[in-house]
């Protein structure tokens, strides 16, 4: 999602518009805290995504724990340690111990497209035993989850009553 080349994936996606400043200005600049929760919001959606399609995850030192930074050189400060966000670390972790228990289906599985349209993702990856679901909804508007899933694994927000919020992801197995 970042690299060492660009604006760190947390800040970007906070619509922060000070992505587009100098660097004068960026080296004054941090993330408000709404910003930094919108991105912290949004990189979860990323990560499941970026964990749950074809290909090995590969996560640049400090997104894990939402370590910001604008251009470079703010995208290459120090690991925050001790000051991690010790929530995103643990979402991180928990989307690596799927992919780990469910080797099969990400290594050789398949992969199908179940829904694309209205801001709402979902798409499946499946062996001949298992299947995994991963729905993003980008919505305005909750979206039932019982429609593409028996049983959540991993939502980036609480489901309520069923329903995945708007702006969260879910993973679950069919």
């Amino acid at each position: 999602l970042s690299t060492h080349d660009t604006v760190r994936a947390i800040n970007i996606l906070s619509g922060s518009q000070i992505c587009n400043c100098p660097r004068s200005v960026q080296a004054q600049s941090s993330l408000s805290s709404e910003e930094y929760n919108k991105g912290v919001e949004l990189i979860k959606i990323a990560f499941a995504i970026l964990f749950t399609l074809n290909g090995i995850p590969s996560i640049y030192y400090g997104d894990e724990v939402g370590l910001c930074g604008w251009a470079d050189p703010f995208n290459r400060m120090c690991f925050p340690w001790k000051k991690e966000n010790s929530d995103l670390l643990e979402y991180v972790k928990k989307l690596s111990e799927i992919r780990l228990t469910n080797q099969d289906i990400f290594a050789i599985g398949k992969l199908k497209f179940v829904r694309a349209h209205d801001n709402v993702i979902c798409f499946k990856r499946f062996n001949n035993d298992e299947q995994i679901v991963c729905l993003v909804n980008l919505s305005n508007e909750s979206i039932s989850v019982k429609e593409y899933c028996s049983k959540v694994i991993l939502s980036s927000k609480e489901t309520k009553d069923g329903y995945l919020p708007m702006n969260s992801v879910m993973i679950g197995m069919i």
